[in-house]
């Protein structure tokens, strides 16, 4: 988007990659008629409809001087807060560019993919009058929220617990060991000693530890909620409260498109719901009298304490969080159909799963051109290594098993701008009034309202 002219349009179709995605072609123009990217074929699809305005990248036609928001798709929080701010002082610096003001605002439709939602919904923060976001469509976007949680003390209690258990267990060792070996009574002493503590330490870990951290949680809630309130904090770890996103897109619902396919999703899902996937996967598999066991000896110690670490852990890398964040906060990945703090009345979920199985399969040769960098010939890295033909095999096979992994990550990565029937999707979300969004949604899946 750029600088206007003659015919400057007032209505904008803005596109905002995902993480790690800002050197990728799909959201810019290309210069292959033969292989269009996503904004070409979107472009050529609300022309189709005489939609007015243009797709961002290729504003040209339009009397525009192309100018891409790209922000630096780093995987942290505060790349995705600053590219919110930056976002709503471009687009109104465009609005200005083109003589909008607040009576005739410049409206533009946003369409995000991954964390690029993330980015419009904390633009909307800070929009201008001169500028009124139409329609929001989110493509893959894991919608994040946050409770207050005191997680440093149950984690800390944990590595307690775990270095503990680790050295009783070492001096039970020793001391099995020096009575096999014929040892005096110091080894006996020691052995009794350490079976005793591990006894002790996995009774009062399992529940006085537990019970402990679970009160001290409690009070930190509820000394931060009247903080909260007063600083007006929300749930929704991105944008403003869902009340303010409904009423900026002027009472529009936002699309949030989804798929099981989404690598992405899995495994921000998998670092939120670490103890339900345990539970689903591991532990009803034991038998009753096994679970029995676990669960007087060890399971408060498993599902409050040690998991809160992983959670931690995963969610400082996985979402990109600040540690101290993550220690004073548990955050989920927001589930529209069993309640969050996104409203399904604000925002409307469709899973396009079925419609991603087929290119899944058989996809085309458009959808399958993702194309990774060649590796280098065997020469070059023998040459790498002095002369070590071995080792530079070794190597090259490395990097070939690293690059079908990023190759199959990334094919999974673009089924949402990738698929004919999601652009469709995406095109009558912008054209139309109204969706029947029966229509889109497989039953028993969607919510079955109409925006």
């Amino acid at each position: 988007m750029g600088q206007g002219g003659k015919g400057a349009p007032r209505l904008l179709t803005a596109i905002i990659h995902g993480t790690f995605a800002r050197e990728e072609r799909w959201w810019r123009p290309g210069d292959d008629p033969e292989t269009p990217t996503f904004a070409d074929r979107l472009e050529e699809a609300l022309t189709a409809q005489g939609v007015a305005g243009t797709v961002w990248a290729p504003a040209i036609e339009a009397g525009l001087t192309p100018e891409d928001f790209a922000w630096s798709g780093a995987n942290s929080h505060a790349a995705r807060v600053g590219a919110g701010l930056e976002l709503a002082v471009t687009l109104r610096r465009v609005a200005q560019r083109l003589g909008a003001t607040a009576a005739a605002p410049l409206e533009v439709n946003l369409i995000a993919h991954s964390h690029g939602g993330n980015v419009c919904l904390e633009a909307l923060r800070h929009l201008k009058p001169e500028v009124r976001i139409r329609r929001l469509v989110l493509l893959g976007t894991p919608l994040i929220d946050r409770r207050r949680s005191l997680r440093v003390l149950r984690a800390g209690l944990a590595l307690f617990v775990i270095g503990f258990m680790i050295t009783a267990a070492f001096m039970l060792l020793l001391g099995i060991a020096g009575m096999l070996t014929g040892g005096d009574v110091m080894f006996s002493d020691m052995f009794d000693l350490s079976l005793g503590a591990i006894v002790v330490m996995t009774l009062l870990g399992s529940w006085t530890f537990v019970l402990f951290a679970g009160l001290a949680d409690l009070l930190w809630q509820a000394v931060s909620w009247p903080i909260d309130q007063i600083r007006k904090r929300r749930r929704q770890l991105y944008g403003p409260p869902a009340a303010a996103v409904h009423q900026a897109l002027g009472r529009r619902q936002v699309l949030l498109v989804t798929s099981h396919y989404d690598e992405a999703d899995l495994l921000l899902q998998f670092g939120s719901r670490p103890r339900r996937l345990f539970d689903r996967m591991v532990r009803r598999r034991w038998p009753w009298s096994l679970r029995l066991v676990e669960l007087v000896l060890f399971r408060p110690f498993i599902d409050w304490m040690a998991f809160y670490l992983i959670e931690m852990v995963l969610e400082r890398f996985a979402l990109g969080l600040p540690w101290y964040r993550c220690f004073l906060n548990d955050f989920r990945v927001a589930d529209l159909d069993r309640g969050s703090s996104y409203p399904r009345g604000v925002f409307q979920r469709v899973d396009v799963t079925r419609y991603l199985e087929e290119s899944l399969l058989r996809p085309t040769a458009r959808e399958h051109a993702i194309a990774g960098p060649n590796l280098q010939a065997d020469e070059d890295m023998t040459s790498m290594f002095g002369g070590d033909r071995q080792l530079a095999v070794l190597y090259a096979g490395i990097l070939k098993v690293g690059k079908t992994i990023g190759d199959q990550v990334r094919f999974l990565h673009s089924r949402y701008y990738a698929s004919d029937t999601v652009l469709d999707l995406i095109t009558s979300e912008l054209v139309d009034t109204t969706v029947d969004w029966r229509a889109w949604t497989p039953s028993g899946l969607g919510d079955g309202a109409e925006a």
